[in-house]
């Protein structure tokens, strides 16, 4: 290993923020620096959607309004702080559903 490898290893071993990359799915070797985008997704967000539509939406159908309190989501400020996959498909289901207006992007 030359010596900026090194160097770069022991800095990376010393970061403080170093253990937020297992926050994160990334594929073995990726280094993943795009801001212009989503990200990689983080870890859990599949059990979430699982929970969200499977449990929720799928098994508690209407009274997931009051049960999952899904009636109280219109008033969460619209970019929240951690941005949920979970919360964006309920949203637009939500949206959906009162307004009919949610369509297909044609281009």
């Amino acid at each position: 290993m030359n010596d900026a490898r090194l160097s770069a290893a022991e800095l990376d071993a010393r970061d403080p923020l170093a253990a937020v990359r297992d926050r994160f799915l990334l594929p073995q070797g990726v280094v993943y620096l795009d801001g212009n985008s989503l990200g990689a997704r983080p870890v859990g967000v599949m059990e979430r959607l699982e929970h969200v539509v499977g449990r929720q939406w799928g098994d508690g159908l209407i009274r997931s309004w009051n049960e999952a309190d899904w009636y109280d989501l219109d008033q969460l400020p619209r970019l929240p702080a951690k941005i949920s996959l979970a919360r964006v498909l309920i949203d637009a289901a939500i949206r959906e559903d009162r307004s009919g207006s949610i369509r297909a992007n044609p281009d």
